[in-house]
């Protein structure tokens, strides 16, 4: 695995420690879903 650096919004971190959003699961996930979808 590796590590990267991403840059967010200000509403977007709003949303992300309202809602207790772990982003690095969150963003793995929805790339798996991406790759998936392309792979059809």
């Amino acid at each position: 695995m590796r590590k990267k650096t991403i840059t967010i919004k200000e509403y977007q971190e709003k949303y992300i420690v309202k809602n207790s959003l772990n982003l690095s699961r969150f963003v793995q996930k929805k790339l798996d879903e991406l790759i998936k979808n392309v792979k059809r």
